[in-house]
């Protein structure tokens, strides 16, 4: 997982490159650049550790969802808003999953916390990109009503975290191992 990672990063550089080079938004590919190094630098300083496999979701995420989709444009590309928006929630429904996972031992609650952790996040990714398009005249939704816009981008990543979920609980319930699961027990090793 490690030489992925290190790839990823390097795909990652050059494609920041060929963005630069080819006259694209300057502002928003520095955001992308800068945004792995201050998330992990955060976690860093936190004295959180995150494993491999962890980093390189992270890093494709924003690759996509920033580099690309900001920086390249990706956003202006039929669905691409909702293919993101939808990841987003098996992302941080993982990630509150993980959290859950590592601070708390009872599951009774687990479900709604991690699922509410998820809708959290999408409420201030729209808070995010409404910040954008005031202060800045990015607008992330170019072709569409904003409310329409938002609440969809919304009821993507909960359905998303939903789906996750009940594919976590089936896994935990039946004590069978999966990749999603993997992911919170490494990471729970590597920072015990």
């Amino acid at each position: 997982m490690k030489k992925i990672y290190f790839w990823n990063m390097f795909i990652f550089m050059v494609t920041a490159i060929y963005a630069l080079l080819t006259k694209t938004s300057y502002v928003m590919i520095f955001v992308s650049c800068l945004l792995p190094f201050i998330i992990f630098y955060i976690l860093y300083k936190l004295k959180i550790k995150l494993t491999y496999s962890l980093k390189n979701i992270i890093l494709i995420f924003i690759y996509f969802s920033s580099l690309v989709g900001s920086g390249l444009y990706g956003y202006r590309l039929p669905y691409f808003d909702k293919i993101i928006h939808f990841m987003s929630g098996f992302l941080f429904t993982e990630i509150g999953y993980i959290l859950w996972k590592y601070h708390m031992k009872e599951e009774k609650l687990m479900f709604y916390f991690i699922n509410m952790f998820n809708a959290s996040i999408a409420l201030l990714w729209e808070f995010y990109e409404y910040f954008l398009f005031v202060f800045f005249k990015y607008d992330a939704i170019k072709h569409q009503s904003g409310i329409h816009d938002t609440l969809t981008d919304m009821l993507l990543a909960c359905r998303a975290g939903l789906l996750l979920s009940s594919i976590l609980y089936d896994y935990k319930s039946k004590k069978k191992s999966h990749f999603l699961i993997s992911l919170e027990e490494d990471f729970r090793h590597l920072n015990q």
